[in-house]
């Protein structure tokens, strides 16, 4: 499996925290003990890790379509997002599965709404998640100064 590829820990994300309203724990394995910590050393930064039920996918689906963007991996809950029209910043790996296209195609995915799903692509080289998280923070950032 090439799950390794696309995941990174919670304080990889760190860069981007600022820019978010309430933070919120979506991922699929549980990580109660991760969140705690994170929110024991990051009182300002404070991650809610709500009980969604992992067999039922409903709820994820629910919880995705109030939220006002969503960053996440090349994971099941980009998709939701792009099937939905709900913003997301999916973080994609070098070497993506074939559904996230070829890193010359700019943009979102073709399939769904566009400005639904925008992707932050590692580029050649990059071998973490910082230079791409940090790509996605200074977007977020000009964003954030517009939304002023």
């Amino acid at each position: 499996s090439l799950k390794h590829l696309r995941s990174f820990n919670l304080s990889d994300l760190e860069p981007i925290m600022g820019y978010a309203g309430t933070l919120i724990d979506m991922s699929y394995h549980d990580s109660g003990k991760e969140v705690a910590q994170w929110n024991i050393d990051n009182p300002k930064l404070t991650v809610r890790n709500p009980r969604i039920e992992k067999k039922d996918y409903d709820d994820t689906v629910a919880l995705a379509a109030v939220l006002d963007d969503i960053v996440t991996c090349t994971t099941t809950l980009a998709h939701v997002c792009g099937a939905i029209g709900r913003h997301s910043y999916v973080l994609v790996p070098q070497a993506p599965q074939w559904r996230y296209q070829h890193p010359a195609a700019d943009g979102g995915l073709y399939w769904y709404p566009e400005a639904s799903v925008d992707m932050v692509r590692q580029v050649k080289g990059e071998t973490t998640w910082t230079p791409a998280i940090n790509r996605l923070a200074e977007k977020m950032g000009k964003i954030a100064q517009l939304r002023g």
